[in-house]
């Protein structure tokens, strides 16, 4: 395993957390219609979809407990995939504690006035690429 993978994890995760904390504390707004950093409270699902946290939270809560048991498994194996999984997993960490903290995901980074983000969710995309490239090479 590449101690590499999981040092980036970790200061990804890290970054996020203090870029959300910061988002909410001073609520920064600059940028134009292409690209803006500003506070993005995001209480719904991906795309910005309506779904409730009572349908959310629960659902989201089965699928990162499966990804948790994903990198253990990864991590007594000493697979290739645990670190793509722990980006998978600390991203979702974040995402998820936004939702018990705020009540909605903080995103900061928006793209064409309706595209919303932050590096949790790129942590996540990144992760489950990665993930799937492992499990293709094998």
């Amino acid at each position: 395993m590449k101690i590499r993978g999981f040092a980036v994890a970790f200061g990804l995760f890290a970054a996020d957390i203090v870029i959300k904390q910061l988002v909410v504390a001073f609520k920064p707004d600059w940028g134009n219609d292409l690209f803006r950093f500003t506070l993005y409270s995001n209480t719904g699902i991906v795309f910005s979809l309506p779904v409730p946290n009572w349908i959310y939270l629960p659902v989201a809560i089965a699928v990162f407990g499966l990804f948790v048991g994903a990198l253990a498994l990864a991590l007594k194996r000493r697979t290739s995939s645990a670190p793509w999984l722990t980006f998978v997993v600390l991203g979702a960490l974040s995402n998820l504690y936004d939702r018990f903290a705020y009540d909605a995901t903080i995103d900061y980074l928006v793209f064409f006035g309706r595209s919303a983000i932050n590096l949790a969710d790129v942590m996540i995309v990144i992760g489950v690429v990665l993930f799937l490239h492992s499990q293709k090479k094998k």
